[in-house]
């Protein structure tokens, strides 16, 4: 399993909103699932960044087949008018933690 957050700096919001619906509904062909999407809270360390998403892919492979889709390569010209800035970060290996009580483990 392969976790990946995407940090999204948008310049036109209706373009923003044609490009991700293309592009999310793409995620069911590579195994791939939109986990959250949300507007981060303003602060002073996260600048910039209008939306978040976290997405869950089942392995590299998959993730790497979602971002080599032809569909969104077609959709280039829609994501550069929508997108000014993009931050990935994909997960290497999950981590167990002990919380309370309770055991998080890694998947």
């Amino acid at each position: 399993m392969i976790d990946v957050i995407v940090l999204l700096t948008i310049k036109d919001t209706s373009s923003f909103r044609k490009y991700e619906k293309a592009a999310l509904s793409r995620l069911p062909a590579h195994g791939g699932s939109l986990v959250a999407a949300f507007e981060p809270e303003p602060s002073a360390d996260v600048t910039a960044v209008d939306e978040i998403h976290y997405l869950r892919f089942p392995d590299t492979r998959a993730y790497k087949n979602f971002r080599n889709d032809k569909t969104l390569s077609d959709l280039s010209d829609l994501r550069s008018m929508a997108i000014s800035n993009t931050t990935i970060y994909t997960s290497r290996r999950q981590i167990p933690y002990q919380i309370a009580g309770h055991t998080h483990k890694a998947t």
